[in-house]
């Protein structure tokens, strides 16, 4: 029996997945815990602003292919509409990180941080559950499935 054979065993994968979700939640709130709450957040705005350009350059590109130059022209606005508001919430971030750093803050911004990271953990392993089809045959199931399947070996296990 070869590794990938009893890699592709259902206890193993199980196991497997279990351990890796486990390490996830573990350094991705550690990592939350160390560099807070407002740290986190703003990484969060960053993302969701990323993903609305994204959306909005491609709004241009097609309306610009089709032809609907007013479309595209309106998907310009836009974009220059969200540069400056993004450009206004980081810089309301950056001045909410330097109160964070206040010494009793600091704590309450770490507690915080640790919630952040693992609300994000749970996120990631959400999506990770979504995106894995597109990528590998035998796709996670890591926040439906993994928990239910390695409590019930363990409880098979020592009953």
């Amino acid at each position: 029996m070869d590794i990938l054979e009893i890699l592709n065993q259902p206890t193993v994968y199980y196991i497997l997945t279990g351990v890796l979700e486990v390490l996830v939640f573990v350094l991705i709130a550690r990592r939350g815990m160390e560099k807070g709450f407002v740290f986190e957040i703003s990484g969060l705005v960053s993302l969701a602003a990323a993903v609305f350009v994204l959306s909005l350059v491609l709004r241009i590109y097609t309306g610009m292919k089709g032809g609907a130059y007013l479309d595209a022209a309106a998907g310009v606005g836009t974009l220059l509409a969200a540069l400056v508001v993004y450009s206004l919430v980081r810089l309301a971030m950056g001045a909410l990180h330097l109160a964070a750093r206040l010494p009793v803050i600091r704590v309450l911004d770490s507690v915080l941080g640790l919630f952040a990271g693992l609300v994000i953990g749970a996120l990631f392993l959400i999506a990770m559950e979504k995106i894995s089809p597109f990528f590998i045959e035998k796709p996670l199931r890591l926040v439906t499935g993994t928990v239910p399947q390695v409590y019930a070996l363990l409880r098979s296990t020592f009953s």
